[in-house]
């Protein structure tokens, strides 16, 4: 991988896309790097906000302050009773940044 890979702006034009739309695809703010392992998600056509295809994907997730289990599957789009099956977690689990949960089946 080269710092490119990492650059909205660089996987934007990539896929013929305004890096906007992207940001907002991926609910990504402006100014933030492109993940290293993470997944991306790119519309069908041009001018579409339904996310499509899938770049990369990411097999963890590092807990920040404020995420929640359901922010973070919504986030990887992923169903949020298999987030909670793959760390063995419940609705009411509490989580601390830094924990480290499973975004696929181990």
């Amino acid at each position: 991988r080269t710092p490119r890979d990492h650059d909205w702006a660089a996987l934007a034009a990539g896929h013929a896309l305004a890096v906007d739309v992207l940001l907002s695809v991926n609910h990504r703010p402006a100014g933030e790097a492109a993940p290293l392992s993470d997944w991306i998600w790119v519309p069908i056509a041009a001018g579409s906000e339904s996310p499509a295809v899938v770049v990369a994907r990411a097999a963890t997730h590092s807990v920040h302050a404020g995420d929640t289990l359901w922010s973070i599957a919504r986030r990887y789009r992923l169903r949020l009773a298999d987030l909670l099956r793959w760390n063995a977690s419940d609705h009411g689990s509490v989580l601390q940044p830094g924990q480290v949960l499973r975004l696929a089946e181990p």
